[in-house]
């Protein structure tokens, strides 16, 4: 049977930023309220907007999210979520000066985990989960 047409992704609904810092990478919990999967801990991103291209979201959502400027190094990945949302996942850093500034309703902790500490938090969003299972089959190569 066909999938319905509402969770067929047309074009990327949402963007994920990796931070690697050596073998961690920079973890959100996202906010207790006024978010989409409160408390749920994943790699900061969010949706774009109509007229926004997946670039410019990433940007304005690590602005909203972390207050930072970052530096995009390339797509890494394409998922799409269980209720059909396609996102992209992107290399990234921070720019050397920036000072992450977490906005406190949309993040709620933040800080450097390895791929084993965040399999290890019970309230990872599957998509994170997927997206580490991939990793360590070889399957998504970072820069």
């Amino acid at each position: 049977m066909p999938a319905a047409e509402s969770q067929v992704p047309r074009s990327p609904g949402g963007v994920v930023a990796v931070f690697r810092d050596q073998h961690r990478f920079l973890v959100i919990q996202r906010g207790l309220q006024l978010v989409r999967a409160p408390g749920k801990y994943c790699f900061p991103g969010g949706t774009i907007e109509a007229g926004e291209t997946p670039l410019k979201a990433l940007h304005r959502e690590m602005q909203e999210e972390l207050g930072v400027a970052i530096e995009a190094h390339g797509k890494i990945w394409t998922s799409v979520t269980p209720r059909g949302l396609l996102l992209e996942w992107w290399s990234t850093s921070i720019k050397p000066e920036a000072i992450i500034r977490a906005c406190a309703h949309e993040v709620a902790w933040h800080g450097w985990m390895s791929a084993d500490e965040m399999l290890g938090l019970e309230q990872l969003l599957p998509s994170n989960l997927v997206f580490l299972d991939q990793l360590r089959q070889g399957k998504i190569i970072l820069p």
